[in-house]
């Protein structure tokens, strides 16, 4: 359990944030572990007996000292295991409500975009390269990114867009609708960031790949049009 914890962000831990990137996929030892909650909070008393985590009773859920939460990333961690890096990636996007997609900036995700930021950690980023583990979950990638731009983790949102886009271009081409997707979120981070030449190169590099995909009267050309006409002005 300590050796999990690093891959997430040290405050506002709770179960069901654990317990929702469980699949067929999870390392077995976490599958076990995790499926009943009485194992998981047996675990947790005892790390909050030997005081290496904290109980927040106003928001039911346990944190940890920066100190302990370092010496867990240097220490126990002194080789990332990939699988723990995608299962704490698959428990934050699972986590987010596909019918909160316009609600992502509320405060109930402010806790969860902490752990959306920790992906992002240096000591991480060697797992996020353009292998299947990305691939097979761009459609997480998506709704991670918009949270984070929502709770205005701009840079964290940028970083893990410039990367699923080299991801996509690499395995899948330029105009898949996946590099378009990745395409236009980058172009939407770029504008957040006031990168307004890089944001209406995105834009109209998009539009273009769309054009040619859907043609210029499909609905997600439009989106995309709509886009670049709330842009500010790079002039």
């Amino acid at each position: 359990m300590l050796t999990l914890l690093a891959y997430f962000d040290n405050q506002e831990i709770w179960y069901e944030l654990f317990r929702a990137g469980l699949s067929h996929h999870s390392p077995e030892r976490l599958r076990s572990f995790l499926a009943e909650q009485a194992n998981f909070e047996s675990v947790i008393i005892t790390l909050v007996e030997y005081c290496l985590i904290e109980v927040q009773h106003t928001t039911q859920s346990y944190s940890m000292h920066n100190c302990v939460h370092d010496w867990l990333l240097g220490e126990l961690n002194s080789e990332i295991d990939p699988q723990l890096y995608w299962y704490a990636f698959d428990c934050t996007a699972a986590s987010i409500d596909k019918e909160d997609q316009n609600l992502l900036g509320h405060i109930k995700y402010a806790r969860l975009s902490r752990h959306g930021l920790r992906l992002t950690h240096q000591r991480f980023r060697m797992c996020f390269g353009s292998d299947g583990s990305l691939l097979g979950r761009l459609g997480k990638v998506a709704r991670i990114v918009k949270m984070l731009i929502e709770n205005h983790q701009h840079l964290a949102a940028e970083w893990i867009c410039e990367r699923a886009l080299a991801g996509c271009e690499d395995a899948l081409g330029p105009e898949h609708s996946w590099t378009l997707d990745m395409v236009y979120n980058l172009g939407v981070v770029y504008s957040d960031r006031g990168k307004l030449v890089k944001a209406e190169q995105m834009y109209k590099r998009a539009l273009a790949t769309a054009e040619k995909i859907f043609g210029p009267h499909h609905k997600r050309t439009f989106a995309i049009v709509n886009g670049i006409g709330i842009v500010p002005s790079s002039r």
